[in-house]
């Protein structure tokens, strides 16, 4: 079983986007996102939040975007997922299924053989957290300037 924080990686490492959950990988672009959720029967997606850098300014472009489903379904749990978009890239997701401690357990082997710049950690009760560290970075590199 993981630990309620602890992230999890793997030895092998690839360049390209990786996969978050079901068919959510990231690098996907807001509008792919959207298709692949419409695709899959999701039509009611909620915008939670956006941000957008001031244009003509200095600073790196900081744009941010979060949807959110309500009724999404992951390893047979219902629950809300959230997914987190920087710079129009799907930097991580956060999932509030029924039972966290269960679904943790069920995609144990999974977590246990993910990218090495992917990170899952739990609060439990409440939702997993699964982000790709590579666009993490850079969103965080923008909001210092670095």
């Amino acid at each position: 079983m993981l630990s309620k924080h602890a992230p999890v990686f793997a030895e092998k490492e690839q360049k390209g986007p990786a996969a978050l959950i079901e068919s959510m990988s990231s690098y996907l672009t807001l509008d792919g996102a959207m298709k692949i959720l419409w695709e899959e029967g999701y039509s009611s997606i909620d915008i939670i939040r956006v941000e957008k850098s001031a244009t003509g300014t200095n600073r790196p472009r900081y744009d941010y975007t979060v949807i959110g489903i309500s009724d999404y379904r992951s390893m047979d749990q219902k629950g809300t997922l959230e997914i987190y978009f920087f710079n129009d890239q799907l930097e991580g997701v956060r999932y509030y299924p029924d039972n966290v401690a269960l679904y943790l357990e069920n995609r144990s082997k999974e977590f246990k053989s993910v990218e090495p710049y992917i990170e899952v950690k739990a609060a439990i009760p409440y939702y997993v957290w699964i982000v790709d560290k590579r666009i993490e970075e850079k969103r965080r590199s923008a909001l210092t300037g670095r």
